[in-house]
C-alpha cells in the first residue's frame, strides 16, 4: 500500500511538471475591429498593427489609420498583451507607450517603460530593419535614431543613412491625430 501511494504521488508530480513545461497557448486574436466593432476574420491578409509583439486586426485600412491617431482609445477594446519587461498585463496609456521600428509596446508601469527606454535592445530576440525589412538580432551597439519620439534601430550604418535622408518614407507614426 505505501509503495502504491508513493507511485501515485510521483505520477502526480510528474504530470504537474509536464504541464508546467508546456508552452503557454497564445491568446486568440481579436475577432472584432477595435475601431468600428465590426466582425473580422483575423489572418495574414487582414489589416493589422503589432502591439507588444502580437497582431491587432482591423476591418479595413481606414481603421488602421484611425487607430494610429489614438491607439490607447482603441486598445481598450482588445488585449494589449504583456509588459515586455515584467510580463504583467500591459496598460494602454500614452505615458507607457514606446514605439520601436514602427511597432507599439506598452508597459505595466513607469519603471518598466524607463528600463525599456534605457536598454531597448535587451528585450527583443530580433528586430526588423525599417529600411531593408530584414530581421536582425539586436545588439547594444546598433545604429539607432530617435525620430519624432519613436525609436528606430538598424542592421547597419547604410540603412541608418538611407533612413536619415528620408525618414518619412520608412516610419509609421502613432499618437498623432489626423483630421
Amino acid at each position: 500500500m505505501p509503495a502504491r501511494r508513493i507511485l501515485l504521488i510521483a505520477a502526480a508530480s510528474l504530470a504537474v511538471a509536464l504541464v508546467s513545461a508546456l508552452p503557454a497557448v497564445a491568446d486568440p486574436p481579436n475577432r472584432t475591429c477595435p475601431v468600428t466593432g465590426a466582425a473580422i476574420t483575423p489572418g495574414p491578409n487582414a489589416p493589422q498593427e503589432m502591439v507588444n509583439g502580437s497582431p491587432v486586426y482591423f476591418c479595413c485600412n481606414d481603421c488602421v489609420k484611425t487607430f494610429r491617431g489614438d491607439p490607447e482609445k482603441y486598445l481598450l477594446a482588445v488585449d494589449p498583451g504583456k509588459c515586455p519587461v515584467l510580463g504583467n498585463p500591459a496598460r494602454p496609456d500614452a505615458a507607457l507607450r514606446v514605439v520601436v521600428n514602427s511597432r507599439l509596446y506598452y508597459f505595466c508601469c513607469e519603471n518598466c517603460a524607463a528600463a525599456f527606454k534605457k536598454e531597448p535592445a535587451k528585450y527583443f530576440p530580433e528586430l526588423v530593419d525599417p529600411v531593408t525589412k530584414k530581421s536582425f538580432p539586436p545588439k547594444t551597439a546598433l545604429p539607432h535614431t530617435l525620430y519624432r519620439g519613436q525609436h528606430y534601430f538598424f542592421a547597419g550604418a547604410d540603412s541608418k543613412a538611407k533612413f536619415d535622408a528620408a525618414p518619412e518614407q520608412f516610419v509609421t507614426m502613432f499618437g498623432e491625430k489626423t483630421q
